[in-house]
């Protein structure tokens, strides 16, 4: 029986340099993708920060107690997109939730083209951003909200509203239209946000 033991329990040296081979690569192939993983997840972070966008200002109307200014809201927007057109859309799309500040553009105001050339930012937009129901105080809030908006980007200056590719006098007949228009602070609110 003590020989039977003697057998049973020497390996011989080629399995046990196997065994240990086995293990070495076991090992270096763990490190290997421990060391790839922690790389790579420093790339992922990085492109998620380039993805993520920056922040725009975007002005919503801020009902008082005696009129309405306009107040800037930070949004992000996507990386690779025309910043004003996505500016324009938050304008036109979201709601300003927790807050105070309200939208005024009918639903479905869109951006149907947008250039600019030499500080002039030209906005197309379609038909319903006439169909405001808003005397001349609120429609004044509604154009400034754009070209504030427009020209808090450092390449936009003036801007000029287009209907459906036409020069139109006002939104809704009180704000003239016809000219270039430029920033006005006289609506904005300077308070900080509560």
């Amino acid at each position: 029986m003590e020989v039977l033991d003697k057998k049973s329990s020497t390996t011989p040296p080629l399995f046990r340099w196997s065994y240990l081979a086995l293990i070495l690569v076991l090992v270096a192939g763990c490190v290997y993708l421990f060391r790839e993983n922690h790389r790579l997840a420093g790339i992922n972070s990085r492109l998620e920060e380039r993805l993520t966008g920056e922040q725009v200002a975007v002005f919503f109307i801020k009902p008082q107690d005696t009129d309405f200014k306009i107040k800037p809201v930070l949004y992000k927007v996507k990386a690779g997109q025309d910043m004003h057109i996505q500016a324009l859309q938050v304008l036109f799309t979201v709601p300003v939730r927790d807050s105070k500040l309200i939208g005024i553009f009918p639903k479905g105001t869109k951006v149907l083209d947008f250039s600019l050339k030499n500080g002039l930012a030209t906005v197309n937009l379609n038909n319903r951003a006439t169909h405001l129901n808003a005397g001349s105080t609120l429609e004044a809030l509604a154009v400034a909200s754009i070209v504030n908006t427009l020209t808090k980007f450092p390449d936009v200056y003036r801007v000029k509203i287009l209907i459906e590719g036409k020069e139109v006098e006002s939104l809704a007949g009180h704000v003239d239209l016809t000219g270039e228009l430029h920033y006005n602070d006289r609506l904005v609110d300077p308070a900080p946000e509560e």
